[in-house]
């Protein structure tokens, strides 16, 4: 635990170190950025009767050795909620470590509802639930999941994110999770995540076969090209997270495994 506040500090740090500029945007605004990071969400929510379309590529080498896509919907219901639909893994496999055959890769569906609960001076913070269908997830049953969706703007660059996760199945995971986005300019902008599991497990030692607790990070930078801000973002970075849904948000990638990110988001 010590080592995922130390990380989640050194990022934080080091995009607190560039300098602020002039780029503050109303709590009313148009978002001009898709409503989540690498791995995990924010509070943004799409505009009553808007949608945000976004679709992840992710190829993983090493042990994993697996591509995962994963495509998500938003609807703005009102000024305060939107809902949330999103699909997407890979294929199921099973590979032999240690003395067990490990479950990997897999496809989850999950329907969620964000309510936004604060929205001024500053500080963004919502609320997410939602059903998730197998089989992604180890045992593959159907589980629930709720998160705290919490960000602070710092000048009018650098944004700080907290995300604490619950999943609830056959067995208990609950992870604790922040990340930071700094905008370079209106069209540029880097940002990273980092999570680590504080009840249950969401990793396998590959040695052993025996599930651990896993650290799940990600960094990218997002591109808004100018002729279509707030309507178009293309991301790439690199990630041992499996996706964006809840169950695949919280796991990595078999035996230290990292994927390239490339992600596309749409909001007409």
């Amino acid at each position: 635990m010590r080592s995922i506040v130390q990380k989640t500090g050194l990022i934080a740090g080091l995009m607190l170190a560039f300098p602020f500029g002039a780029l503050a945007q109303s709590d009313n605004e148009t978002p001009s950025q898709p409503t989540y990071l690498v791995n995990i969400d924010t509070p943004e929510i799409p505009l009553k009767g808007k949608m945000h379309l976004n679709i992840d590529h992710r190829p993983f080498g090493s042990l994993e050795n697996i591509s995962y896509t994963n495509i998500g919907l938003e609807y703005g219901l009102s000024s305060r909620s939107a809902l949330v639909l999103r699909g997407g893994g890979a294929v199921r496999r099973f590979s032999i470590f240690g003395l067990a055959p490990v479950v990997h890769g897999g496809r989850e569906i999950e329907a969620a509802l964000r309510i936004q609960t604060k929205t001024s001076g500053g500080y963004r913070m919502a609320l997410q639930g939602g059903i998730l269908l197998p089989d992604a997830r180890p045992e593959g049953k159907l589980g629930i999941g709720g998160e705290v969706l919490f960000s602070k703007q710092f000048g009018s660059r650098t944004t700080l994110f907290f995300t604490p996760k619950v999943l609830l199945g056959q067995t208990t995971l609950v992870t604790l999770g922040g990340g930071v986005e700094f905008k370079i300019d209106q069209n540029l902008s880097v940002f990273g995540d980092l999570q680590g599991a504080i009840v249950g497990n969401n990793g396998v030692n590959t040695n052993t076969s025996n599930t651990i607790q896993k650290e799940v990070w990600g960094l990218g930078v997002r591109y808004n090209p100018s002729a279509w801000r707030n309507r178009i973002s293309l991301d790439m970075g690199i990630t041992n997270g499996l996706g964006r849904s809840m169950g695949l948000s919280v796991r990595d990638g078999l035996g230290g495994s990292s994927a390239f990110y490339f992600g596309v988001s749409l909001r007409p």
